[in-house]
Parts: C-alpha cells; sequence; structure tokens
C-alpha cells in the first residue's frame, strides 16, 4: 500500500502543470554576467562542487533560485549573490539564456561504479520524475524536477546527501528525502557516479 501512494504521489509530482516563464535568453545572456562568474558563461561551471545550469529547465532554474531568495534554500554565495537580482523578469531572462545552452555533458570515470548507479537510478524509481538519464522528457518538461544527466558528481553527492538529511528541499511531496535518507553513501555516489558520466 505504501509503494502504491509514493508511486501516485510521484506521478503527480512530475506531471503537475507549471506555468512558461516569460523569459528572454538574448537579454538573459546579458544579465547572466553576475552568475557566469561562478557558474560559467554558458553555464559549464568549472568548479565540482558548484552546479552546471547549461540546458537546465528554465522553471527549475527559477524555483531553485527564487528558494534562495527565501531563505528556504540557504549557501553562503548565493544567499547573498540572488540579493543582487531584485527584478523577476531579470531571473526569467537568465534563467531563459542558460536553458537554451547545450545540455550539460558528462564524462565517466568508474564504469563498474556507473553501471550499479544506473541500476538504482531505475530500482528507486529516480526516472519517474527526473527522466532516463536524468535528462527528462517531453511533453513534462516544465516539471520542476531538474535534469541531473551530466551533472558535476561533487555537487550531485552533495545534494542527494543533503535532502536526504533534510538540509535542504527535495520536492513539494516530501519524497526525495524518504528515498535518499535509506541509501548509503556509497549508494549515493553510484549513482552520482552514473549521472556524471551521461
Amino acid at each position: 500500500m505504501y509503494q502504491c501512494k509514493v508511486i501516485i504521489a510521484i506521478l503527480l509530482l512530475c506531471f503537475s502543470p507549471f506555468t512558461l516563464s516569460a523569459g528572454d535568453p538574448v537579454l538573459g545572456k546579458q544579465k547572466s554576467v553576475v552568475c557566469s562568474q561562478c557558474h560559467g558563461a554558458d553555464g559549464n561551471s568549472p568548479d565540482q562542487n558548484i552546479p552546471k545550469l547549461a540546458g537546465q529547465l528554465e522553471s527549475y532554474i527559477i524555483n531553485a533560485t527564487t528558494e534562495f531568495r527565501e531563505g528556504i534554500r540557504k549557501d553562503p554565495m548565493m544567499s547573498n549573490i540572488i540579493t543582487v537580482i531584485q527584478n523577476v523578469q531579470d531571473l526569467e531572462d537568465i534563467a531563459a539564456y542558460f536553458a537554451l545552452q547545450p545540455p550539460m555533458q558528462g564524462q565517466q570515470t568508474n564504469k563498474q561504479m556507473a553501471i550499479e548507479g544506473e541500476k538504482l537510478f531505475t530500482s528507486e524509481r529516480c526516472n519517474y520524475c527526473h527522466g532516463e538519464g536524468g535528462k527528462r522528457f517531453a511533453p513534462f518538461k516544465e516539471s520542476i524536477a531538474p535534469i541531473i544527466g551530466g551533472q558535476h558528481k561533487a555537487y550531485l553527492i552533495k545534494a542527494m546527501q543533503d535532502i536526504g538529511a533534510s538540509k535542504r528541499p527535495g520536492d513539494i511531496y516530501n519524497l526525495m528525502p524518504r528515498l535518499l535518507g535509506n541509501l548509503s553513501n556509497q549508494q549515493i555516489e553510484a549513482i552520482a557516479e552514473y549521472l556524471s558520466g551521461l
């Protein structure tokens, strides 16, 4: 019965309708200078601990940055930087710019661990919301579940550990903290190895 409720909640989360933002990517490129210092000019952060934004869902970028603005999520750098972007339209434009960049690409380093990670990604039903290979899929592109295939391994590990420990929000149904909270650090690393190599 519990598994049935989890699956229904996952489906509702993934297929919830979200409005498209009215971001202008041309203006967003000019306005993204403040973001590019850390995330890279094209959204490909050179730092393993800073997430790539290249090809990320526009809706997710807006949602995540709004959480920093409202203090729901905290990070010494982001919590300060987001205060510089006062205008909601500016945020939408920046999100539109990064969303239009070529999708983030990863590089595999441990094939055996990646194979184990792929099995866990499927068995733990991560693909229900994040899509096959963590790349999302149409027509549910505007879900708040982010694209994670090709993301930095170190960032993915920290994100999953923080969500599992309820140090940052996971999803509106609180499924991710429960799912990730039951995984070992080794299992989390395996999933991150798989995703970061895509």
